[in-house]
C-alpha cells in the first residue's frame, strides 16, 4: 500500500525539503513538511516591535489519521527576549503586512468550530525563546485542517502568550504542494 502524503512550503518557492517519514501506530507512514530546513525570515506586522526582526522560522505538519501534529521553531529571536512568552495561531489569512487597503490581511484564527477559542479547535502555540534566541512548540489538535483551508493561511506569532487578546508581531506563510512518500512495513 502506498499512501500520498503532502509536504508545505512555508512562503519561498524554492525553499528546499527534507522528506521523510514517521511510523504511526497503525503502521502508516504520515509527515507532512511545512517550512525550509533553514528557515524562512518572518515577515514583520509591527514595526513597533524589534524581538523577531530578523528572527526565521520553520514549521512541520504531521498527520496521523486521529490528530494532526505542528511543530514551530523560530531562531534568531533577540537575546533580550529570553524567557519572555509569545503566542502563536494558526490565521486564514495571508502572511502579509498590514496596509490602509487591507488592515487585516492575516485575518482572524482559523477555527473548526463556533465555541469560544481554545486548544481544542484552534492551532496554538506557546513560544518562550532560550538565551541563545530559539523558541520550540510543539501541538496536536484532534482535527485535520484541510489541504484547501491551509494553503494560503499564515501562522502569526503575537506579542503576548496564546491565551491572550494580544497585537500581531510576525507572521510565517502557508502553501501546500504534493509528494508521494511509500508507506514502511
Amino acid at each position: 500500500m502506498r499512501r500520498i502524503t503532502k509536504a508545505a512550503l512555508g512562503g519561498l518557492a524554492g525553499c528546499a525539503l527534507a522528506v521523510g517519514g514517521v511510523q504511526a501506530a497503525s503502521g502508516d507512514v504520515i509527515k507532512n513538511l511545512l517550512g525550509g530546513i533553514d528557515g524562512i525570515e518572518l515577515v514583520d506586522l509591527d514595526a513597533g516591535t524589534t524581538a523577531l526582526d530578523g528572527a526565521k522560522a520553520t514549521v512541520r505538519i504531521m498527520e496521523t489519521p486521529d490528530e494532526t501534529g505542528f511543530k514551530l521553531q523560530v531562531t534568531e529571536i533577540d537575546p533580550t527576549a529570553a524567557g519572555k512568552e509569545f503566542g502563536a495561531h494558526l490565521h486564514v489569512g495571508p502572511c502579509q503586512r498590514p496596509t490602509d487597503e487591507v488592515p487585516n490581511p492575516t485575518g482572524g484564527h482559523y477555527k473548526t468550530n463556533t465555541d469560544p477559542a481554545s486548544r481544542d479547535n484552534e492551532v496554538w502555540f506557546d513560544l518562550v525563546p532560550s538565551p541563545n534566541g530559539v523558541a520550540t512548540d510543539n501541538t496536536w489538535v484532534s482535527f485535520r485542517p484541510t489541504d484547501a483551508d491551509l494553503n494560503g493561511m499564515s501562522i502569526v506569532i503575537h506579542v503576548d502568550k496564546a491565551d491572550a487578546v494580544s497585537a500581531k508581531q510576525a507572521c510565517l506563510p502557508v502553501e501546500i504542494s504534493w509528494v508521494p512518500m511509500p508507506v514502511t512495513p
